[in-house]
């Protein structure tokens, strides 16, 4: 009985360090790049959360949540007359999620190959 309530113990502390250190392991390092002479016409925009069922033979099997941070320069958002947001999203998701994912055997469902 000590030795499960010891290991219990060990695992829980084993388990709160590693959540402690991998939090601050990065955190003295400077994660942008971008220097705020270079950011001055750079801004950071964040896609709204997007949910895609992943549908194989005709049945829900799951979902993919995404939300995308990119960079863009200031000025060259401003002189488009659409947002870039539904771009970006539909972009990275065509390459984060592979496509036999987002196949079914539906006769109106085709497969991007």
């Amino acid at each position: 009985m000590i030795r499960l309530i010891a290991t219990a113990v060990w695992v829980c502390i084993v388990t709160a360090a590693s959540a402690y250190v991998s939090g601050t392991w990065r955190r003295g390092s400077d994660e942008s790049t971008i220097t705020s002479s270079s950011a001055a016409g750079i801004g950071r925009k964040t896609t709204p959360p997007i949910n895609v069922p992943i549908i194989i033979n005709g049945a829900v099997e799951g979902y993919v949540t995404a939300q995308f941070v990119y960079l863009v320069d200031v000025k060259a958002l401003k002189q488009v007359s659409i947002e870039p947001d539904a771009f970006v999203a539909d972009e990275a998701f065509r390459i984060c999620i592979p496509s036999h994912l987002i196949s079914a055997t539906s006769k109106n469902m085709t497969c991007r190959d």
